[in-house]
């Protein structure tokens, strides 16, 4: 059940779209209007926070599950080490060589998979040891077999958790990228750069600037609501 504090929030988003039903049928040069716009960059948005949030879950539990089964010290060295390096760092070359929304889709998930990766790796440790477990092991079970039938169900609250806070996260870091010029290029819109692209007339029409942004934060509300309600 949603909190009060998202039902407001989306209530807000509805009141924003009513008061600018006006602006919504204004077309571009490109033809376009706003509305089309606003459902396009919703969509481009939610299938890029997607995309890398499944590359996350996927790569991250995968190589934090063998790092701590093979207790690969060069392995977590290697996530240790890319954990510090900033995120910029991986999606600016990327970018830079061919900006397309494969390349921000493949810079996105070549860091957030790390943080899934730690956890994964810290909640394999405790739970490898149990005796059931350990039992699998001893009847010579696969780690696979191990993984899916034991070792999953009892990390998987807290995947699904990291991937809550992280959903809304992705959104919210396209956009920051879109504020650098970096990232999709009109008419190829998101959220974020429809954001942006409407910031230069806040005062003027705020509607333009203040869609995008209700609809980023109903989204981060509900994304929230739903990890707490896992960790409850």
């Amino acid at each position: 059940m949603m909190k009060k504090s998202t039902c407001v929030l989306i209530s807000t988003a509805v009141l924003t779209l009513f008061l600018g039903r006006n602006l919504l049928w204004v077309r571009d040069e490109f033809g376009m209007t706003f509305a089309l716009r606003l459902a396009l960059g919703l969509f481009n948005s939610l299938s890029i926070a997607l995309i890398v949030l499944l590359l996350e879950i996927c790569l991250g539990t995968f190589v934090g599950f063998f790092s701590s089964i093979k207790e690969s010290k060069l392995l977590m060295l290697l996530i240790t080490t890319l954990s510090s390096i900033p995120s910029f760092m991986f999606i600016l070359p990327l970018i830079s060589i061919h900006n397309s929304i494969f390349s921000l889709i493949l810079g996105l998930t070549i860091h957030r998979w790390i943080g899934m990766a730690l956890i994964v790796n810290s909640e394999v440790d405790r739970v490898k040891s149990l005796d059931y477990i350990k039992s699998a092991r001893l009847l010579g079970r696969n780690n696979m077999w191990i993984f899916f039938k034991h070792v999953l169900p009892n990390i998987k609250s807290k995947i699904l958790i990291k991937a809550a806070f992280s959903f809304p996260r992705i959104i919210f870091f396209e956009a920051a990228l879109s504020s650098r010029g970096i990232g999709l290029k009109y008419p190829n819109v998101s959220l974020g750069t429809l954001l942006f692209s409407g910031f230069p007339a806040l005062f003027k029409t705020p509607e333009l600037f203040l869609m995008p942004a209700v609809i980023m934060f109903a989204i981060a509300f509900i994304s929230n609501d739903i990890a707490r309600s896992r960790v409850d």
